[in-house]
């Protein structure tokens, strides 16, 4: 039996009212989507755009082919959506656990052959691989026994060559579960301040004070600090091959704490 989902993700309508309003959220998805094109300029032309100066942009973005997508807890398809203003010849599957995100997200985005399945990203298989797997504010919704698990999907399901996008948020450092809600604290502390000085992230901060008390109780976030990530990371046979700090204030710079956008290259079996 599900547990009751909280009142942001009881419904679409009430997520997107505290979700994607705030300005690191949407510079992180700003960065995972130039990325994920000059990734997928590098893979076809060799080189990564601007490497060559007589490259010329828009000529090469003609030339672009197809790009296929996993999004692992893609929500209402917030997140693809964002990367659809950006390099518009993909084709998404997207996947959550939340049956009313699925159903909002194949409403608005199925006519463009887009699909989504309900699906726990913990253990499902999908029999098919992609070029991309992106995870935007997903890995903390994983409890942290099944981190790993979840990050050996996303690995299981890229294509050669292919790679895993990452947005998300990590606790400044706390080194037992003792500690770890003074890390919370210290981090949704910070989070409401930066808020406040956002007019449009004002909107949000219903939902901030709601995650905090759900990351307080242990239900649907967990967090974890950079550490663990990349201990997560390195077990389920992943390089980090890019680590951007979006949002970071000077508080958590020595905790390498905040909002990041990582990219995943799968390590192959012999540098294991």
């Amino acid at each position: 039996m599900e547990l009751e989902k909280p009142g942001l993700y009881s419904s679409s309508e009430a997520y997107l009212k505290g979700s994607g309003v705030m300005k690191n959220e949407l510079t992180m998805w700003s960065v995972a989507a130039g990325i994920l094109v000059q990734e997928v300029v590098k893979k076809e032309k060799r080189s990564a755009f601007g490497e060559n100066p007589a490259e010329i942009g828009l000529e090469i973005r003609g030339e672009l082919g197809g790009v296929s997508v996993l999004d692992m807890c893609c929500g209402p398809g917030t997140f693809a959506n964002y990367l659809g203003l950006f390099y518009p010849n993909i084709t998404v599957t997207g996947i959550d656990v939340n049956e009313a995100f699925v159903e909002y997200a194949s409403r608005r985005f199925g006519e463009y052959g887009w699909e989504f399945i309900k699906a726990d990203a913990r253990d499902f298989d999908l029999k098919k691989t992609f070029d991309f797997v992106t995870a935007a504010s997903a890995y903390h919704h994983v409890e942290d026994e099944f981190k790993v698990d979840f990050l050996l999907n996303a690995r299981r399901h890229l294509l050669t060559g292919g790679k895993v996008i990452l947005c998300e948020q990590f606790l400044p450092h706390y080194p037992n579960e003792d500690t770890r809600a003074d890390a919370i604290n210290a981090y949704y502390g910070l989070v409401r301040e930066y808020c406040s000085k956002d007019d449009r992230a004002k909107e949000a901060m219903q939902a901030i004070d709601e995650t905090h008390q759900l990351e307080l109780s242990g239900h649907e976030e967990h967090k974890v600090h950079h550490a663990a990530f990349e201990l997560h990371a390195q077990a389920a046979g992943f390089e980090i091959e890019l680590d951007i700090p979006v949002w970071q204030p000077k508080e958590f710079i020595k905790d390498n704490a905040g909002s990041f956008v990582i990219l995943l290259e799968p390590l192959s079996l012999q540098n294991r």
